[in-house]
């Protein structure tokens, strides 16, 4: 009950801040795959995130900021004996976006966009007594294409392209409070 409350709460400041800001705040859920095999089944892993963007001028772009987390997962015999471990591979994002509304078809909008900035990427061996997770930050581009169905619902295919081992392809659900997108854009 408590978890409730305060999740409802969270969601209404949210759509209270992006009313009021003009700007458009969209939590997302979705699912990530690894995209390199590196001697181990790949395994569908969770991501999730938050993303700002603000419209420019009733044009087709926007622009924001998104913070995300992804996680590759991958199974194998790593210890050499036997028996299957898995292999987690994290990545925390945090980027400055735009994207670019092309297409508009009934009530659903369609488009593309780009995410740069860094991330801080985490490998987990569980499991292993001796083993020591690695961390280390780098660059990470995330380009994307997706639609916004009915103003508010969206679903996005996603690159998340950093280190080799953690290059991932995402497909993201998403919920958007605040400013709706303009529908005077000449696409």
């Amino acid at each position: 009950m408590k978890k409730t409350i305060i999740t409802l709460l969270f969601f209404a400041i949210i759509s209270v801040v992006a009313a009021s800001a003009q700007i458009r705040i969209e939590p997302f859920l979705g699912v990530t795959f690894p995209t390199r095999d590196a001697q181990a089944d790949p395994l569908v892993g969770p991501q999730f995130g938050l993303t700002a963007f603000k419209e420019l001028n009733n044009s087709a772009l926007s622009i924001g900021a998104e913070a995300y987390v992804s996680v590759a997962l991958r199974e194998g015999d790593f210890k050499n004996n036997g028996s299957t471990d898995q292999w987690a591979l994290r990545t925390i994002s945090l980027l400055s976006v735009t994207e670019w509304r092309f297409l508009q078809l009934n009530k659903s909008i369609f488009y593309a966009g780009l995410g740069v900035g860094i991330c801080n990427r985490t490998e987990t061996l569980p499991g292993f007594a001796n083993y020591k997770d690695i961390s280390s930050i780098g660059f990470c581009c995330s380009p994307r294409v997706g639609a916004r169905i009915s103003d508010r619902f969206t679903i996005s295919l996603n690159l998340s392209i950093t280190e080799k081992d953690y290059n991932t392809v995402g497909l993201r659900l998403g919920y958007a409070f605040g400013k709706r997108a303009s529908k005077e854009v000449d696409y």
